[in-house]
């Protein structure tokens, strides 16, 4: 992009400033601008126009050569406003000015930047992933800006979600609500969408009829298959949610799936069952699933299903394809970080990524890299053996008549085995950067990302003496974070001698191209080393942008830019602790949470058993900071940026079409402005050069490189011992989700605290924490885990609902951890409509169990049920030290009453749980609708029936309007009571077949006043008309509003013939014909207006099935001026 520059007055100096290509509505933008050679100080301004018109502005002062950062805000809802929704264009426009018998600088530029309406990152949080029929749906959304700083009602229009609008925050932009799923919910997956800044945002949940899972079920499969003939040991572990083993049967089914040049290639199944208690051991022998007759370059993965049932009946089932099954054992491709450009008479440095299938990293691998101008203009040729994965080069130097070159590296041993041709080579492309005076700067990749906090210091390497005043611009997430400058005194450096050109003369002889002969050929170039040194902060993460430049003397830029990743990292450092990591279900526990001083801290703590239904539905720092990278504007020639290289389509293991057909770029060579480009920023100068860019010669952007691998973590729980104790606690409260709470952290101490008695659930509970403040921005916490834990206990699971009528096996399951065998007494209760099946008449039913210490007993019962809604069931285990029932097998006979009252219980539990039970049949559902307005007028309907309804009229109505659809005869009474009496006025409107109107005294009185009215009503459309009373004055007529000019009929009547007091309205057709009235609005009337509607039920009902749910949805219309 070129500016417009407008023509200079007493250029003193050299005016350099540059910009986010891309400004964003809600966020302050930084301008970073320099002026070299200025002779005193120089008032700058700094405008956005939208149109024409200035939406925002900043203003400051800039010396000779200092760096100066201008903040403009574009703030939706204030008086310098962004339109709202505008995707578009605008102007920058930078100008300064001083009197010119100061030695001011005057100078005015501007240039076209990008307007983005999405200014904000929006953090969508449900308190489970999957909720059932009747359960509360709790949400949580942070609304921030690229630097993590909360929104806080910036935007007036809020927040719209659903049925939600004009949302406000809780505390510090935390905006919380929650709603309710009727018992008959649509089930499925259903969204959650959140506006803001006209963007939109959605995170979705699940609606279905569930049980939790019990226990936890993780494959550990091998790394990778090292040798397709041989096999692989894996294991597969099951350990309840409250830590302890669990003992079942184990069912695995295996296969091999990949993909060969040309399709998809599934294996053959291998099944295989044995027992497991906590964990098991298996086989995975590929060569008896492999696909028949695959290709040499097969990339595929063994796909693991494992089921484990375990003895009180409980299933789950998981599946695992992590393990990479190829026929090449290494891949290989070019490092991120790799550059795709080189400049000339500096070395070209690059890495290759040498790993197995897996990811891991590759050592004792022989590579060869070459680099080629063409297929016979060899320039650089090594092989080197990888070491922790990686194998670097070094090109010395390469001609500077080159414009691309082409890297090839290629695998040719494996641990001193020769591989031959089965590899294939991976490539890349390079191209030439160029500069008139041939002085290049290139700043040199840092050996391990930055962490927050550090002092970087980054080598950079310059052909041309390192006397220069170094100027450095970071920018993170679409914005420049840091601005400054090096000194040339202070920059430490040192010089070296370095051929242009440099052949590896001992592992392949090769020549110099024809065109590198001469005086570049052999010519020794200067070069030498500074270091620049700059403070990582939290807004450079997790990725940054380097540009450094310098001015030469004679106007000249010279530039570098480069990508740095920065180790994530919260500035709101947010931590989230329990009193204790173990309890038993109810005892006290206090909730600690930790955060900036001030900071809203939300604290979510959920049964594990719902990560086991979807693992990792709630946010983490990679989703954060994920969100956080999409804010990037630079330039990586439109590559993804979670790949900054593109590799050779058919050798992916994410596996494209695979195509011999390369894009070729004839506009090749980058120059100093490539380095802003690249970085997402516009640069304007005046008399500064930047644009030097060739053409010629073919070129890609494109990088062929070999296989990647596919990777895959898992991650261990673990539990501490338990800590055996007797209570007699009823177990009967079981939440799925426990706290859902925000707190206000303290201003003095930086924390907060909740004070919470434990859920009954004997399982493990993950804690969550997430902060955010106005000074240091969101925060989140590591996870905390309580282990609710009894060393004896029962429990028995249920299913989500059962039919009336069907009968059921419940498996009971007795947990005995107590470090002695026990005899062990269930006695299960049900309620009536529940019975026992095969125990006629009872409603309490005892079994006895010997479980030795450590282990589970399973038992069960089976149940009929009769009556329709919720019903619980209880169980209560006791627990009797008795070690030879363990070792007999069999519980003795029945003890004295004197001996059983003498025993003590090791053990107690009381457990009560309810399920739905459901009406037999299928179910239907009818929707009535009904439509209520109070802006609408009250309709009434006539029959053909000469006989009045009478409708209150309100208090101090002396007139309405009526509309009247008809054929003829539409009749009105003006009465003090609801029914017909002597006194009450008539009018007759279109009486004796539509021709006359009339007024009378009483029902079918003599008319006291006519007039002729041929046609006044019809029956095709409703006409209006006004009726008055007013003393004992009453006129009649059409319209809308009374008016002399349209009066049909007027009585003035004495007061004995007048109603005392007019109360009612009747209305009324007949003689031969039906009618419709609208009369005034519901809203007026004195009483509240009431809406009746019937239900209509089929005759095959269940009976006691029917119920009938009510929704009002409504709207209130307000007029406006």
């Amino acid at each position: 992009m070129t500016p417009e520059v407008e023509p200079e007055q007493n250029s003193a100096g050299v005016i350099w400033w540059q910009a986010p290509s891309v400004f964003r509505a809600g966020v302050e933008e930084s301008v970073s601008i320099t002026i070299f050679g200025a002779r005193a100080e120089t008032r700058v301004q700094v405008q956005l126009l939208v149109k024409g018109q200035t939406v925002t502005h900043a203003h400051g002062s800039v010396l000779d050569a200092q760096i100066s950062r201008f903040s403009l805000f574009l703030c939706p809802g204030s008086s310098l406003q962004v339109p709202s929704g505008l995707r578009g264009q605008a102007h920058l426009k930078v100008w300064g000015n001083r009197h010119l018998a100061e030695g001011g600088y005057i100078f005015h530029n501007y240039t076209t930047i990008t307007v983005e309406s999405k200014g904000t990152a929006v953090f969508i949080q449900t308190d489970k992933p999957v909720y059932k029929p009747k359960h509360r749906v709790l949400i949580n959304v942070y609304t921030v800006t690229p630097d993590l700083r909360p929104v806080n009602d910036k935007d007036p229009r809020g927040s719209r979600m659903v049925q939600w609008k004009g949302l406000k925050s809780i505390c510090c932009g935390v905006v919380n609500m929650s709603f309710p799923l009727s018992d008959q919910p649509v089930f499925g997956e259903w969204l959650i969408f959140v506006e803001v800044q006209g963007h939109t945002y959605n995170k979705s949940f699940e609606v279905q009829k569930y049980v939790m899972p019990k226990f936890e079920l993780v494959i550990d499969p091998p790394t990778y298959i090292r040798d397709l003939n041989s096999c692989e040991q894996a294991s597969i572990r099951a350990r309840y949610t409250f830590g302890k083993p669990v003992v079942g049967k184990l069912t695995v089914n295996m296969t091999v799936n990949g993909v060969g040049y040309y399709r998809q290639e599934t294996g053959h199944p291998v099944i295989k069952t044995t027992e497991i208690k906590g964990s098991a051991n298996f086989s995975i022998c590929v060569k008896d699933m492999m696909p028949l007759d695959v290709a040499d370059h097969f990339r595929g993965s063994v796909s693991i299903w494992a089921s484990v049932t375990s003895i009180d009946g409980s299933r789950q089932t998981t599946f695992d394809d992590s393990t990479p099954v190829h026929k090449q054992l290494i891949d290989i491709k070019y490092s991120k970080d790799t550059r795709k450009q080189f400049k000339p008479g500096l070395p070209y440095k690059g890495k290759i990524e040498v790993t197995y299938p897996d990811g891991s990293p590759a050592d004792g691998v022989k590579v060869r890299v070459k680099a080629e101008l063409t297929t016979k203009d060899n320039v650089y040729t090594s092989e080197l053996i990888s070491k922790d994965g990686e194998a670097t080069f070094e090109i010395p130097s390469i001609p500077t008549a080159a414009q691309y070159v082409w890297l090839e590296t290629k695998v040719t041993s494996i641990e001193g085995k020769a591989v031959g041709d089965q590899y294939l080579p991976s490539y890349l492309s390079i191209s030439s950067w160029y500069s008139p005076s041939r002085c290049h700067i290139q700043i040199q990749n840092p050996s391990t990302p930055l962490k927050v906090g550090q002092n970087a210091e980054v080598a950079l390497k310059s052909t041309c003496p390192c006397n220069f005043t170094l100027h450095y611009e970071v920018t993170s997430r679409g914005n420049i974070v840091l601005s400054g400058k090096q000194l040339s005194n202070t920059t430490a450096s040192h010089r070296g001698k370095r051929a242009t050109v440099t052949f590896d003369m001992n592992v392949h002889p090769t020549h110099p191209p024809p065109f590198s002969s001469g005086s570049s050929s052999q010519a020794e170039v200067d070069s030498c080393v500074s270091y620049l040194q700059f403070p990582v902060s939290h807004s450079m993460a997790p990725l940054s942008h380097l540009l450094v430049y310098y001015v030469r003397e004679n106007g000249e830029g010279v530039t570098d830019s480069m990508q740095i990743p920065v180790e994530p990292d919260f500035e709101n450092q947010v931590s989230v602790s329990l009193s204790a990591n173990e309890s038993m279900p109810g005892d006290p526990m206090t909730l600690r949470v930790q955060g900036e001083k001030g900071s809203c801290v939300c604290v979510a703590a959920v049964d594990k058993s719902l990560y086991l239904l979807k693992p990792d539905f709630q946010l983490s720092p990679d989703k954060i900071f994920k969100e956080l990278a999409d804010f990037d504007v630079s330039d990586a020639f439109g590559i993804p940026k979670d790949d900054r290289h593109f590799w050779w389509p058919g050798l992916s293991s994410r596996r494209r079409r695979r195509s011999s057909v390369f894009p070729w770029h004839w506009d090749i060579t980058k120059d100093a402005r490539f380095a802003f480009t690249e970085t997402g920023l516009i640069v304007m100068t005046d008399m500064v050069s930047l644009n030097h860019r060739q053409s010629g010669g073919m070129y890609t952007d494109e990088a062929v490189p070999a296989f990647q691998p596919h990777t895959s973590t898992l991650v261990a729980a673990m539990h501490s011992r338990p800590t055996a104790r007797t209570e007699k606690r009823r177990r009967t409260f079981f939440p799925e989700t426990w706290v859902w709470h925000c707190l206000n952290v303290s201003a003095e101490t930086g924390e907060a605290e909740l004070h919470l008695d434990v859920p009954d659930s004997i399982t493990t509970w993950v804690t969550e924490a997430m902060g955010l403040s106005e000074r240091k921005g969101l925060g989140l916490a590591k996870r905390a885990e309580l282990r609710t834990f009894k060393p004896f206990f029962v429990d028995f699971t249920l299913p989500y609902s059962l039919i009336r009528g069907e009968q059921t096996k419940v498996p009971l399951t007795v947990y005995n951890y107590l470090p002695t065998c026990a005899e062990v007494h269930v006695k299960v209760s049900v309620p009536k409509g529940i019975k026992f099946v095969g125990h006629p008449g009872k409603h309490h039913l005892t079994r006895k169990k010997c479980v030795p210490p450590g282990e589970a007993a399973p038992t069960s019962i089976v149940l009929s049920v009769n009556e329709l809604g919720p019903a619980n069931i209880t169980a209560r285990a006791v627990a009797y030290s008795e070690p030879s029932c363990c070792y007999d097998g069999f519980l003795t006979g029945k003890l004295s009453k004197d001996i059983e009252e003498r025993r003590t219980a090791i053990g107690v539990d009381y457990v009560r749980r309810t399920v739905l039970v459901e009406p037999e049949g299928l179910p239907r559902e009818y929707t009535y609708s009904v439509f209520f307005c109070p802006n609408e007028r009250i309709h009434i309907s006539t029959p053909n029936k000469y006989e009045y309804q009478y409708v209150k009229k309100p208090a101090r109505m002396t007139q309405f309007q009526v509309a009247v659809k008809t054929h003829n005869d539409a009749h009105f009474a003006l009465s003090s009571s609801p029914h017909d009496s002597a006194e009450m006025i008539e009018i007759v409107l279109g009486g004796r077949q539509n021709t006359r109107s009339w007024i009378s005294v009483g029902k079918m009185g003599e008319p006291l006043v006519s007039a002729a009215t041929p046609g006044i009503l019809s029956w095709d459309e409703f006409r209006s008309f006004w009726i008055s009373w007013r003393g004992s004055v009453v006129q009649v007529g059409y319209g809308l509003y009374p008016s002399n000019e349209s009066v049909i009929l007027q009585w003035a009547g004495s007061s004995g013939q007048f109603p005392s007091q007019v109360r009612h309205i009747g209305f009324s057709t007949g003689w031969g014909s039906v009618g419709e009235f609208k009369i005034w609005r519901k809203e007026d009337s004195d009483e509240n207006h009431n809406e009746a509607f019937t239900l209509g039920v089929p005759h095959n009902i269940v009976p006691g099935s029917e119920k009938a749910t009510a929704f009002m949805i409504g709207r209130l219309f307000v007029k406006t001026v």
